[in-house]
């Protein structure tokens, strides 16, 4: 498949609508299941090398599952199936922070970062926005994101970027056998 189709099918599944341009129109008919796919491989042929792999994504919901198809194919071929789930929802909560607060432009993307640990993966969410997340008391309107980060993750943290932005990250760990 070219190149040339994987980036028409990447503009046609990230893009509202409003921004198709014309001679990606026709590409809406691709099902979800196709663009993902192509997606994976994208990313899979640019961004992956060995025991870590590197993504950008739109200031999108559609970022957050996408993201998550990606880490829990990596977490398949790392071995790591014990913390797929813990994972999957650990990033959910960080990229969907990214999205809603992150300041993402079609210049500065969202960025994931996975890097294989011992016994688990360390999951970064880069964004553009200073604000550092705030952990607050869950309620029935939210608040539960981080905390469940928090209870997820064997430790997790903020660090500043070199220019604008943080990096949130957090390490998942298997669970220790009793």
């Amino acid at each position: 498949m070219s190149d040339a189709l994987m980036d028409s099918a990447w503009i046609a599944v990230m893009l509202p609508p409003r921004c198709y341009p014309p001679r990606v129109i026709t590409l809406m008919s691709i099902p979800e299941q196709l663009a993902t796919t192509l997606l994976r491989m994208k990313s899979d042929a640019t961004l992956s090398k060995g025991d870590s792999a590197v993504s950008r994504w739109p200031h999108n919901t559609r970022s957050v599952g996408l993201a998550r198809a990606e880490l829990s194919d990596l977490l398949i071929k790392w071995d790591l199936s014990t913390v797929v789930d813990e994972a999957l929802v650990v990033l959910s909560e960080l990229v969907t922070n990214a999205v809603k607060h992150g300041r993402a432009t079609a210049e500065r993307e969202i960025e994931t970062r996975y890097s294989r640990v011992a016994d688990g993966v360390r999951i970064e969410v880069r964004d553009w926005a200073e604000e550092r997340p705030v952990v607050r008391v869950p309620s029935d309107t939210g608040g539960w994101g981080l905390c469940l980060v928090g209870e997820l993750s064997a430790r997790w943290g903020v660090d500043e970027r070199a220019g604008a932005g943080k990096s949130v990250w957090a390490v998942v760990t298997a669970p220790e056998e009793s």
